[in-house]
């Protein structure tokens, strides 16, 4: 794309999102959000491009994430989803199928940008970071007709003092019951601190787990480990 005059911002594929609820075929999908503000949805075995959500976003796309199709009895839908978060205030969730728009979450702050995003707890939770240094979240439980409410559940305000510049939802060993796991969130900002978040907790203050601070700004975060402990 990029002697077209386009170029990529970000990757996402529906393997990372979960391969074990989606089949082969599906598994294959693959999206970018390019530099036109448009998202480029392809078949990744074949490498070429299956459709093409255009104006997707009034400014640059700055995170993109697949969410696999829920259960439907015992087969696997197809329905799957992709969400981008957005420099001009908004994320975004599109019909992968037909690239469709299903619902738009919209930061509460006039001029605030979303810099990521994460999708957490099976496709129910969208965490967002913002260049305001705010963690927000997005319910993205279907309502009765199937679609997402996308409205606004909260935000962390305190974790960092500067933009957010990754976020990322993990499954981890409970240190309690090492047996179980339990989901988490990581956050990295421009401030240089990592933080990790437990969102089933009521409050900021009560999900904060740990903070590291590596003295210069963090672009990416992960986790790594065969418990997802590091």
């Amino acid at each position: 794309e990029y002697d077209a005059g386009e170029y990529i911002l970000a990757l996402a594929s529906l393997h990372d999102a979960g391969p074990s609820t989606v089949d082969g075929a599906d598994g294959g999908l693959a999206a970018a959000a390019l530099s036109d503000h448009s998202v480029a949805i392809y078949d990744a075995s074949e490498g070429r491009v299956v459709r093409t959500i255009g104006g997707a976003h009034g400014g640059p796309i700055s995170g993109l994430e697949f969410v696999p199709g829920a259960a439907d009895g015992q087969r696997p839908s197809r329905r799957h989803r992709v969400v981008s978060s957005s420099r001009d205030g908004t994320c975004r969730v599109w019909d992968a199928a037909t690239g469709s728009p299903v619902a738009t979450l919209r930061l509460d702050r006039e001029g605030e940008s979303a810099l990521c995003l994460s999708v957490g707890y099976g496709g129910a939770l969208c965490a967002v970071g913002t260049d305001g240094a705010r963690v927000s979240f997005f319910d993205l439980r279907p309502g009765g007709d199937g679609t997402p409410s996308g409205s606004l559940m909260g935000s962390y305000v305190d974790a960092h003092t500067e933009g957010v510049n990754a976020v990322r939802f993990g499954e981890v060993s409970d240190p309690r019951d090492p047996s179980t796991t339990r989901t988490v969130l990581a956050s990295a900002g421009e401030d240089g601190l990592a933080v990790i978040h437990d969102p089933s907790a009521p409050g900021e203050e009560e999900a904060l787990v740990s903070v590291l601070n590596a003295g210069a700004p963090l672009r990416r975060v992960d986790f790594f480990g065969p418990s997802m402990e590091g």
